[in-house]
């Protein structure tokens, strides 16, 4: 038993910094109006400290993660950790909006190359034959971050000041170096990619099919997510501590998927995915039809999180085994168009609240997510006729 723990230690410490990276990039959510307040400026401009963020990870994932292939990855990771340690210490330097800005793209930096070989790590990691745990296990320690990291930062945050929460953030960085520094082994850069496994990478039909489910559903999810405070409250009519209780419930069951991915990810992985991207879809199509029953919101919830962790671990997985030979940099273009998902679902959505409302913010989410589906079948088409 003590061996089977130990052996699961490197993956564990690489699950939490993924916890606080996770958290140090959105908890400026949480105190978006003590943040304004404290540089002066409005809500709007200081949510670019979020996709401002995201559009640094969108773009500079693939160079930098080029540019770092060469190094040992338990090194990388330790310079990771100081350059986040480091941005977020900036950021509580400065009461100014764009310094505080800059701060945050140091940081940005960090992530860009951090997401690009956590998920190949935790795949190496892992014992024999469980990658696909590891690879839960990662995604656990995000979901964490989402529901446990940012709500105690935000706390924190409105206790004290913002700043002391970047100080905090900046302290358990220094626990996760020390962890890391002692659990993980030399790990020789291996199959991580370069310029010129590029243009393999680019004629990998089934790859770039990959890239555009991804950018479709991230997309589509948020769309809808990053404004879904409002509509849980403008129309489904929950109270904010209402609100606040099913985000946590959203957060959580995503863990339950891990199990389900464990168990058929090896056997059937198109068929797994594909129930993760049609249950996402139809639950987005769904809202419209049951937010008048707070007990179906709730499923839809608790389902939505679940297909969403299920999405995620499969296409990740579906990456690695499509490129092999490089690895990292396939994760790369991964995370930077997950990160472009992200900036592209929050400013239409953002245009939709505009021009139109909340009342069919959901279904534009699902339209836009739509056309993963078909993409993924596509692949899964292309992957029979292969056979």
């Amino acid at each position: 038993m003590k061996n089977n723990i130990k052996s699961w230690l490197p993956v564990l410490s690489l699950a939490l910094a993924v916890f606080i990276f996770v958290t140090s990039e959105f908890v400026p959510v949480g105190l978006l109006p003590d943040i304004s307040e404290g540089v002066g400026e409005t809500p709007s401009k200081t949510g670019l400290l979020l996709t401002g963020y995201a559009w640094v990870v969108a773009v500079m994932s693939l160079p930098l993660t080029l540019a770092t292939g060469s190094l040992d990855r338990r090194k990388l990771l330790l310079i990771l950790m100081i350059i986040f340690c480091a941005g977020n210490l900036t950021v509580t330097l400065f009461s100014s909006f764009y310094p505080v800005l800059l701060s945050r793209f140091i940081v940005a930096l960090a992530h860009s190359v951090f997401w690009s070989i956590a998920t190949p790590l935790a795949a190496r990691l892992a014992p024999n034959g469980k990658t696909a745990y590891g690879l839960g296990i990662i995604a656990a320690g995000g979901a964490l971050g989402t529901v446990l990291g940012v709500p105690l930062g935000t706390f924190i945050g409105q206790q004290f000041t913002w700043k002391t929460t970047f100080i905090v953030i900046s302290a358990v960085s220094i626990t996760v170096f020390a962890v890391l520094a002692v659990i993980l082994p030399r790990l020789p850069s291996i199959n991580t990619g370069s310029v010129k496994s590029l243009p393999k990478l680019a004629k990998n039909s089934p790859l770039l099919l990959s890239y555009g489910i991804t950018c479709f559903l991230i997309t589509g999810h948020f769309t809808l997510y990053t404004y879904v405070v409002p509509f849980l409250a403008e129309e489904v009519h929950i109270s904010a501590n209402g609100i606040v209780a099913l985000l946590f419930v959203f957060g959580f069951s995503g863990t339950t998927g891990i199990f389900i991915v464990g168990k058929f990810l090896e056997s059937c992985p198109i068929k797994l995915m594909m129930t993760g991207i049609s249950a996402i879809i139809l639950i987005l199509a769904a809202l419209s039809i049951i937010k008048t029953s707070i007990f179906l919101i709730c499923a839809a919830f608790i389902t939505w999180s679940i297909a969403l962790t299920i999405f995620g671990i499969s296409m990740q997985n579906n990456i690695l085994k499509l490129a092999p030979y490089a690895a990292d940099a396939a994760v790369s273009i991964y995370s930077g168009i997950f990160n472009v998902g992200i900036g592209c679902g929050a400013l239409i959505g953002g245009m939709v609240l505009k021009n139109i409302g909340l009342t069919f913010i959901n279904i534009i989410a699902c339209l836009i997510a739509l056309p993963a589906l078909f993409l993924l079948i596509l692949q899964a088409s292309m992957n029979l006729s292969r056979h």
